[in-house]
């Protein structure tokens, strides 16, 4: 690095420095600073622009509701979660500065500014991060809450809730897509191809009439066979009903869409029932005749 003319002015001694370099001072300088510099030497204008150094000035003063938002699309709940988007997300990042500061400066009443801050900024605490990951972690949306909670240890790392739901939430990612040579039961909010696959097969082992449906007789032989006692008749309609029936026989979507409940809820339930019929809960595999 050549040696710096301390005579010169600020900006023009800066213009010296590595581009990455000037990001970092920009990021650390206030926005007015910045916008000094830019002024002031011509060759440290696209600082003014720059996505890098805006994008972090943005999350920095408003939090990151972008990406907050995001991970809330990929738990499917942001249109239950009330969490405004910062700005157009076509736009650039120093237009996006520029407008969220010239809506809070246009604000006259202090009463109006404090609901446009909560409405457009995410406070920068474990806390909401947290409440947000367990909204995410309830929804069984596993991968999000893990994200979430990681964005509320870089707010605050002394908020101690957030550990005890990571780990939690690892145990049970750790028990839906196993461990070493175990086959994943998920994929993210869905049944693995691999566990449909099986289910299929099972679902069709006790389809006698291959009518792609099992009536509440042939439900029952399943629930027997998994747990060892027979199911009412009310149990059965409602089961049917509440999975998915047709003319009063449960679907194959709708045996999938228990297993995924159960499998959400408790993994390694699933992989006990697998072994019931035949199949190695961790690989997913049919078992040899004597193994049975």
């Amino acid at each position: 690095m050549t040696s710096m003319d301390l005579d010169a002015p600020l900006g023009c001694q800066l213009y010296t420095l590595p581009e990455e370099a000037l990001r970092t001072v920009a990021q650390h300088a206030s926005a007015m600073d910045v916008c000094h510099l830019a002024k002031v030497c011509r060759s440290l204008r696209w600082l003014a622009k720059d996505d890098t150094v805006w994008r972090s000035k943005y999350v920095d003063v408003y939090g990151d509701v972008d990406t907050v938002k995001e991970h809330l699309d990929a738990a499917g709940l942001a249109p239950h979660v009330s969490l405004a988007a910062s700005s157009e997300p076509t736009i650039e990042w120093w237009q996006r500065y520029a407008e969220r500061y010239q809506v809070a400066r246009d604000v006259d009443h202090d009463e109006e500014a404090d609901e446009l801050h909560a409405q457009t900024t995410l406070q920068a605490n474990g806390e909401c991060y947290y409440l947000l990951a367990f909204i995410c972690y309830v929804a069984n949306a596993f991968r999000p809450a893990l994200a979430l909670l990681e964005m509320g240890r870089d707010a605050d790392d002394t908020y101690t809730p957030i550990d005890e739901l990571e780990a939690e939430v690892i145990q049970l990612v750790e028990k839906a897509e196993g461990t070493g040579d175990d086959v994943p039961l998920l994929a993210g909010r869905h049944l693995s191809d691999e566990l449909a696959r099986v289910l299929t097969d099972i679902f069709q082992g006790f389809d006698q009439d291959g009518d792609q449906h099992l009536s509440l007789d042939e439900l029952d032989a399943f629930i027997f066979f998994s747990n060892g006692q027979h199911a009412p008749r009310e149990f059965l309609q409602h089961f049917a009903a509440n999975y998915g029936a047709d003319a009063g026989r449960l679907t194959l979507d709708g045996f999938l869409a228990f297993f995924l409940q159960q499998t959400l809820d408790d993994p390694e339930e699933t992989r006990k029932d697998l072994a019931k019929h035949g199949w190695n809960g961790r690989t997913l595999q049919k078992e040899p005749a004597s193994a049975l």
